[in-house]
């Protein structure tokens, strides 16, 4: 099953048994049934924010883009927030998704309190990387 990671670039402490550590990184499963309802909702937003970005700049720069390389997902994140998705839906959305299945060091789950600890742009790239991984991939091919 394909996964993601991802490098926390503000690290934060969180204690694993009765040792704490630093979260270096986040691991995240492909999306499956079990995240379904949050998954659909970043799904939807993300491509009506690709459709409004694509009708505003035209079909030429989309032909261009494919010939390029995929877009980053600070890319594909500033895209979704530009092209005018409900960006609270999709940050709630994704807060469950990292609840549900998120590992952190490989080992941790992630919790709410966990979530809170994570900066925002962090949490911005986090977010862009997943759909990179997962939705802008199947929406390119």
């Amino acid at each position: 099953m394909k996964k993601f990671i991802y490098e926390f670039k503000d690290h934060f402490e969180l204690s694993i048994g009765s040792e704490k550590v630093q979260a270096e990184n986040i691991e995240l499963p492909a999306p499956n049934n079990v995240v379904l309802k949050y998954i659909t909702i970043i799904d939807q937003e993300f491509n009506k924010a690709v459709l409004k970005m694509t009708s505003i700049s035209g079909e030429q720069s989309n032909k261009e883009e494919k010939d390029d390389e995929e877009p980053s997902g600070k890319e594909l994140f500033m895209m979704l927030s530009a092209g005018g998705a409900n960006m609270l839906e999709c940050f709630n959305a994704f807060q469950r998704i990292c609840i549900l299945q998120a590992k952190i060091n490989g080992k941790s789950g992630m919790t709410e309190s966990l979530f809170k600890k994570l900066s925002f742009n962090d949490t911005k790239e986090l977010l862009g990387g997943y759909i990179a991984n997962f939705l802008y991939s199947s929406l390119a091919s």
